[in-house]
């Protein structure tokens, strides 16, 4: 697949929580299929830093509850 059509793709993608691709400028603006890639991976570390986020969320509600099971 060529760059153009890579970075069409990235643009229209949503990710599994319905997001759109973050840093679309840099997508936009991308020469290399690296540079893609890398921005690829950075979206990957934003969703991960929301599942953890999240889960630190539910942690401290269900300590204010005072369900902890552990």
């Amino acid at each position: 697949m060529d760059i153009k059509d890579i970075k069409k793709s990235m643009l229209a993608w949503h990710d599994f929580y319905g997001g759109d691709m973050l840093w679309e400028d840099e997508i936009k603006q991308a020469r290399t299929k690296k540079e893609l890639g890398n921005i690829l991976e950075r979206h990957r570390m934003h969703m991960e830093d929301m599942l953890s986020d999240a889960k630190s969320h539910l942690d401290m509600f269900q300590k204010s509850l005072g369900l902890n099971l552990y």
